[in-house]
């Protein structure tokens, strides 16, 4: 894959991203909570759990696909996000707490295939749909966490991932160098309180010079040993941008808080350099010091 010479010439997220990839190493990428212990993984580990992905993931997709996914912010937000960009495809994500009836719509106004869950009881929520008939689109659903069942169409993140390792993964670097800048990375859906949920089409290009132009802003000095707290949605574009590829352009530490309810205890154990949020939480904080 040719990469850019320098952060200012990339032009998609996947470039982006392999740029960070090949600059960090051996650093920090992504920091978890598992089992009560912070756990890490390094750019080059997250490089190649995303390339397995993507290569897994090859036969089915084709490039302009959409995939939907309905997670929280986790690592394997991430590897499926830049599996699916990686092969040309389209994450159209949908929040956790959506109804089924947004759900269902937006799985379908997307066209989607494959939908990605995380939780055995997100993966219920989807199978529901599909034995009512509303999900016939789906092909396939893949699910992050151990999951119990039977339906043929559900597949383990692990077991992509594990298949992927074994594959040649020349097709990633095929789709990559064919990416167009301006071409529609993702498809985010807004809450729908006029009616059915609208799909945002947003190129590479939006968000790329949103995070050039947000970092030139703020200045590069604003960002040595960086660590991210993730916590605002990641289905929605302000996280995405700020708080996932921001971090990307910089070589931070993303560390994902284990839930809103424990944001405060988080934020003592991760000690962030930056927090990206809104209003509301500052309002709260502000008023737990007063």
């Amino acid at each position: 894959m040719k990469l850019a010479e320098h952060h200012d010439d990339v032009k998609t997220i996947p470039e982006l991203f392999y740029f960070a990839a090949r600059e960090r190493g051996d650093a920090e990428a992504l920091r978890y909570k598992e089992d009560g212990e912070w756990k890490s993984v390094s750019y080059a580990e997250w490089a190649r759990t995303v390339r397995a992905l993507a290569a897994a993931l090859a036969p089915w997709i084709e490039a302009g696909d959409t995939v939907c996914m309905l997670a929280d912010n986790r690592k394997e937000w991430t590897y499926v996000d830049l599996a699916v960009q990686s092969l040309a495809g389209i994450l159209a994500p949908i929040y956790p707490t959506s109804p089924p009836r947004d759900v269902e719509y937006i799985v379908n106004d997307a066209g989607a295939k494959i939908v990605v869950v995380d939780r055995p009881e997100q993966l219920e929520r989807v199978q529901a749909l599909r034995r009512e008939g509303k999900l016939d689109i789906v092909e396939h659903i893949v699910v992050m966490d151990p999951a119990d069942t039977s339906d043929e169409a559900v597949e383990s993140l692990a077991a992509l991932l594990e298949r992927g390792e074994g594959l040649d993964d020349s097709v990633v670097e095929e789709r990559c160098a064919g990416l167009d800048p301006d071409g529609m990375a993702s498809l985010i859906y807004t809450s729908g309180t006029t009616g059915n949920p609208k799909g945002v089409m947003l190129s590479h290009t939006n968000f790329i010079s949103n995070v050039h132009a947000a970092f030139h802003r703020m200045g590069e000095d604003k960002f040595r040993d960086t660590v991210f707290l993730s916590f605002l949605p990641l289905s929605h574009s302000l996280e995405r941008t700020c708080g996932y590829y921001m971090c990307v352009r910089v070589g931070g530490t993303i560390a994902y808080a284990e839930s809103i309810e424990k944001l405060v205890a988080n934020l003592g154990e991760v000690q962030p350099t930056v927090l990206i949020s809104v209003p509301r939480i500052y309002e709260k904080v502000y008023a737990k010091v007063l």
